[in-house]
């Protein structure tokens, strides 16, 4: 999912591209007004759902008190009726508002790939064109579910081996085993501005013996429900991923930015190429 940070890192590819004259300065700016319309849509569309809320709750609290009155005759009979159809008008065109908005969204998502990859070809630098792909929760999920071997062989020796375990399934999400305790922290991580380190939250779960072992019991029922588990694919097997730039700047891979202090160009050279052992390693 392109999200904000990704806005921000393709603008800053893109701005050394200028500075280093391998990009014209009116594509920069139009893609930089592409990627800013493209991630502010989200926060209009939460908008738009809100004030629906709030005036349906409104009209409901109107419609109650009216009830209430001792004077109830059919005049007010009458203007419930009226009431009850004109939110259903309101409720229509809050729909299609929404419509339109996801409409937009998509459109503006196929500008922004084949403005990134116009940018791509003509000027070399590598970009995030992933702009519109499949949730990266069912990702995450594939990739713990990959690592339920590993985590019950540990689980099953608890107190027999020293130290800790930790796996990163994408985004500030990592799973956390500890020698002495048999369970299994899942959990969102974030990193500080002033933090060598990134930090746990109070967002996650954390799965006894039992509880894992219902997990697993019910994975077969868990890919029944979710049938587009077949179909998704770590972005790390992505083409965009098949150097280490692509991964650098995948907001799943690497959620927390890394360090440019060399301020090098984001080209992709035959000294940046991984496999895809390597790649898995270093996100494990």
């Amino acid at each position: 999912m392109f999200t904000r940070l990704d806005s921000e890192r393709n603008a800053k590819i893109m701005k050394r591209a200028v500075n280093d004259e391998r990009l014209d300065t009116n594509k920069y700016k139009d893609a930089v007004t592409t990627m800013d319309e493209y991630v502010s849509l989200p926060a209009k569309r939460l908008g738009h759902l809100v004030r629906k809320y709030v005036h349906h709750s409104r009209m409901k609290d109107i419609e109650e008190n009216v009830k209430k009155s001792k004077s109830l005759d059919e005049n007010v009979f009458e203007i419930l009726d009226k009431m009850e159809a004109l939110q259903n008008k309101r409720a229509k065109r809050w729909a299609d508002k929404m419509d339109d908005m996801g409409s937009e969204r998509m459109r503006l998502a196929n500008l922004l790939m084949e403005t990134l990859d116009s940018i791509e070809q003509e000027s070399g630098i590598l970009v995030n064109l992933t702009v519109v792909s499949l949730p990266p929760r069912k990702a995450r999920w594939l990739k713990f579910e990959s690592l339920l071997p590993d985590i019950q062989d540990f689980i099953d020796n608890v107190g027999r081996e020293d130290g800790e375990v930790q796996w990163h399934i994408g985004g500030g999400v990592f799973v956390s085993l500890s020698s002495g305790y048999p369970t299994v922290d899942i959990r969102h991580f974030w990193k500080p501005d002033d933090a060598p380190e990134p930090i746990p939250t109070k967002k996650g779960v954390t799965l006894n013996r039992n509880k894992l072992a219902r997990l697993r019991d019910a994975l077969n029922e868990i890919h029944e429900c979710v049938p587009e588990l077949q179909d998704t694919e770590l972005c790390m097997f992505s083409d965009s991923h098949q150097n280490q730039i692509g991964m650098l700047n995948c907001t799943e891979c690497t959620p927390f930015g890394y360090d440019d202090q060399d301020n090098r160009s984001m080209e992709c050279n035959v000294g940046d190429l991984q496999d895809t052992e390597s790649i898995e390693s270093d996100l494990d």
